[in-house]
């Protein structure tokens, strides 16, 4: 069987609102994209064709907050006018592929997150550096010198720890998550909570297995210089690791080839790679590439 998949990553938008400008820039991005994924698939003589699409994560980024049923001022004409266009979006996607595919090609589209809305960007080192556990340098920066705990800058969720003055200053890892706790603003839903992970060492004392999860619709800043809690500049975005549905993955097979076997479910990110691999293993006759009909 041959295979062709799609996926999104991240990056960042600047509009909030879908205006005029905005959607036509992001049909602008959507045909680039698409028409740069067709005409590969158009030159055929591939055994696997993967093409990246990041429109629906751009957008999200900036928009999934409309879509929320929760929010504070839902807009349902607003929701519906995204929820359309996107849809749009992938029909054309899905439909463009699909019809550039020779008989006996598997089509699957995923995604390797999910999204979601977003109401709060919290700064962990605020609250830090407000209890005197973290240090800045002249210069802004974060003092690795004097400081017993921070928010690691890649925000990539690693809280480092300093245990050993931590110790002689009688600060504990639950202390630090009560402090983020308790500074929490009201609105939000859940609280900061820690996910255990392999022991990460930068050297000097710095250690930590942790990473910090935030609540519910919130992301994390490491800046220790502004606000611990304010309104998110942003509609939508990733976490460190949750259940939550919106943060799911999505991975689809838009039309199923007969006598294909269905895929695992729930397929989880380590398993994906060894499911299309066994996929690709299975032979298939090469054929020429058909004519691409109309599809938009």
């Amino acid at each position: 069987m041959r295979a062709a998949r799609w996926g999104g990553m991240s990056t960042r938008a600047a509009t909030v609102r879908p205006s005029c400008c905005c959607w036509t820039f992001s049909k602008v991005m959507h045909r680039s994209f698409l028409d740069d994924i067709l005409w590969s698939l158009r030159a055929g003589g591939a055994e696997l064709a993967v093409a990246y699409y990041p429109v629906i994560d751009l957008l999200s980024h900036q928009l999934l907050r409309h879509l929320d049923p929760a929010a504070v001022a839902p807009q349902p004409a607003l929701a519906g006018a995204i929820r359309a266009r996107m849809a749009r979006w992938l029909f054309e996607l899905f439909d463009g592929c699909q019809a550039l595919l020779p008989p006996g090609w598997r089509f699957i589209a995923h995604s390797d997150h999910g999204m979601q809305p977003l109401s709060h960007d919290l700064a962990p080192n605020r609250c830090f550096a407000s209890q005197g556990w973290l240090a800045t340098q002249d210069d802004g920066r974060i003092d690795t010198q004097r400081s017993m705990v921070f928010y690691h800058p890649a925000e990539n969720g690693w809280l480092a720890l300093h245990p050993q003055r931590m110790a002689a200053a009688g600060v504990t890892t639950p202390a630090l998550l009560d402090a983020l706790n308790d500074a929490l603003p009201p609105g939000l839903s859940g609280a900061f909570r820690l996910i255990g992970g392999p022991v990460l060492d930068l050297g000097d004392g710095w250690t930590s297995p942790w990473y910090l999860q935030p609540p519910t619709a919130a992301r994390l800043l490491k800046s220790p210089h502004l606000p611990f809690a304010a309104a998110s500049r942003k509609g939508g975005d990733h976490t460190c690791w949750s259940d939550a549905p919106w943060l799911k993955g999505v991975f689809l097979e838009p039309t199923l080839q007969p006598g294909a076997s269905a895929w695992q479910a729930p397929l989880t990110l380590i398993q994906l790679a060894p499911a299309l691999m066994a996929g690709l293993a299975q032979p298939a006759p090469a054929r020429a590439l058909p004519e691409a009909h109309a599809w938009h």
